[in-house]
């Protein structure tokens, strides 16, 4: 549909509740089409100014480096 995705998860690995190695097969899938993000913390969610990319304007730190 050429939507653009990402996912975002605080802990270092996608599915963090279940087996590892489950949770890094399902982020080795969602790769190629997913914008995959661990270590990352959402601190807001709001919408996106108008005539911007995208409809949501997510703010969120990765280690040190703020998105």
């Amino acid at each position: 549909m050429g939507l653009a995705v990402t996912q975002m998860e605080q802990l270092p690995e996608v599915l963090p509740t279940v087996d590892p190695g489950l949770g890094a097969l399902v982020h080795a899938e969602l790769a190629p089409g997913v914008e995959v993000l661990t270590g990352t913390t959402v601190q807001a969610i709001s919408q996106a100014p108008a005539g911007g990319d995208g409809r949501l304007l997510v703010e969120a730190v990765t280690g040190t480096a703020e998105h």
